[in-house]
């Protein structure tokens, strides 16, 4: 039995780790079958395809974006972000606009995934919409590729009561790492509502991470027991000496939790 032969076997029979396993020599025989399978196996096809990753595929699975059928498309779309190929972009992009908000929202991870800046506009185009999980993959996926310019929408985000969206729009902030986003996060963790404040404290933790020694400094002073902590733990990280009389003056602050940072600081 030849290696195409047995790749049949293992289509018909939906051997996943079979397939995976085989890897770029199955690519082009998977392609194949998706000319002559049913629905259901050209899903499973669809899902190895993504699992191999290799971009021989995007092409074929660029044009299931608008098959007839639902489940295909949004399959295609996942599949596509798993390859990760730039070539996927602009037709994923073209799936924003599509009336099935399940594809959409793959879209839009798969978008996140492969990382192109050509989404960021997109992307924050779809933090207005209705569909609050849009609104949420959409800020997701705006911090896993990184711009800056998607700064300002994230923070517009706090407009809204939705809490995840709170809380995805602040891990996206921090992964950006644009340090403007501080002021309005300390804002935000001033709030009365919990569904305000609890989201913002981990990413401002790392926001502090990558201030600089003065900016750290003058957050001692601040009121709030979260910020001073946050900030003596990015001076001990630094390990600069320069910060060294100022950390002592923490070891007897009011706060438990303050004290106990500047001792490990």
């Amino acid at each position: 039995m030849n290696q195409n032969e047995e790749i049949a076997i293992f289509i018909k029979k939906r051997q996943t780790k079979s397939l995976i396993q085989i890897g770029e020599p199955a690519v082009l025989p998977l392609i194949e079958s998706l000319k002559i399978l049913k629905v259901r196996r050209v899903r499973f096809v669809i899902h190895v395809l993504g699992e191999i990753s290799n971009s021989m595929a995007d092409e074929p699975l660029i044009g299931y974006l608008t098959h007839k059928n639902k489940h295909i498309r949004r399959d295609a779309a996942t599949a596509l972000g798993k390859i990760g190929d730039s070539k996927a972009v602009e037709p994923l992009i073209e799936c924003l606009q599509n009336r099935d908000k399940y594809l959409m929202h793959n879209s839009i991870v798969s978008l996140g995934k492969i990382g192109n800046i050509l989404a960021v506009e997109p992307l924050i185009e779809c933090l207005q919409m209705k569909d609050k999980y849009i609104r949420r993959y959409a800020a997701f996926a705006l911090g896993e590729i990184g711009d800056s310019r998607a700064v300002a929408p994230l923070i517009s985000c706090w407009q809204n009561r939705d809490r995840k969206l709170h809380s995805n729009a602040a891990e996206a902030l921090s992964k950006i790492g644009d340090l403007i986003a501080i002021g309005p996060l300390l804002m935000c963790l001033s709030a009365n509502r919990k569904s305000i404040s609890e989201p913002v404290k981990g990413p401002l933790e790392r926001l502090f991470k990558i201030r600089d020694l003065g900016a750290l400094i003058f957050s001692l002073t601040d009121p709030r027991d979260f910020v001073r902590n946050s900030a003596i733990i990015a001076l001990g990280e630094k390990k600069d000496m320069r910060a060294v009389e100022y950390l002592l003056r923490f070891l007897k602050d009011k706060s438990d939790h303050v004290r106990s940072a500047a001792t490990i600081a």
